[in-house]
C-alpha cells in the first residue's frame, strides 16, 4: 500500500476515535450540565450585546463629529466618505446586536439577521472602495454577485418564514 494511503487511513481512524469520544461526552452530560452551559452562553451573549451597544453609542458620537467635518471640509466628498462609512458600520453592528438579542430571547439566531448584517457589511465595503476610487470592473461585478446572492437568499428565507406563519 502507498504510504500516503496508510497515513490517510491512520488520520481517519484518529478522527473517528475523537468523534466517538466527543459523542460519548455529549451524551453523558446531564440536564444540570446542559443548564449550566446554557447559562454561560447567556452571560456571554449579554456581554456581547452590551459591548455592541457601547460600540453603537461611540459610533453615533463619531458620526455626529463627521457631520461637523462635512461642514468644515474643503469639499463635500471628503467629509461625506467618513460619514457614510461610519453610518454603515453602525448598521452592521446593530444587525449583529439584534441577532444576539434574538438568540438570548429565543435560543436561536435567525438567519435573516445574519443576512442583513452581511448585506450591510458588503455594502459598506463597496462604498469604501467606491470612495477610494480604485475599484476595478471585476471587483464591482464581484460585489454585485455577492449582493445579489445574499439578497436572493434573504428573499427566499423571508418567503419561507411567511409561508410557515400561514400554515
Amino acid at each position: 500500500m502507498h504510504p500516503d494511503v496508510v497515513e490517510q487511513q491512520r488520520c481517519a481512524s484518529k478522527f473517528r476515535y475523537a468523534f466517538i469520544l466527543v459523542q460519548a461526552l455529549w451524551y453523558s452530560l446531564s440536564a444540570k450540565s446542559i443548564s449550566a452551559l446554557s447559562q454561560i452562553v447567556d452571560v456571554i451573549t449579554l456581554v456581547l450585546v452590551v459591548v455592541m451597544l457601547a460600540g453603537i453609542v461611540l459610533g453615533v458620537y463619531k458620526t455626529i463629529i463627521d457631520i461637523k467635518q462635512i461642514y468644515y471640509a474643503s469639499s463635500f466628498d471628503v467629509g461625506a466618505k467618513n460619514f457614510v462609512v461610519d453610518t454603515l458600520t453602525i448598521f452592521v453592528i446593530l444587525e449583529l446586536m439584534l441577532g444576539f438579542m434574538q438568540y438570548h430571547g429565543q435560543r436561536r439566531i435567525s438567519p435573516l439577521y445574519i443576512l442583513d448584517a452581511g448585506l450591510f457589511f458588503v455594502t459598506r465595503e463597496l462604498m469604501i472602495e467606491l470612495y477610494a476610487g480604485n475599484i476595478s470592473p471585476l471587483t464591482l461585478i464581484s460585489f454585485g454577485v455577492v449582493i445579489a446572492a445574499v439578497g436572493y437568499t434573504r428573499v427566499l428565507l423571508t418567503q419561507r418564514v411567511e409561508k410557515q406563519k400561514q400554515d
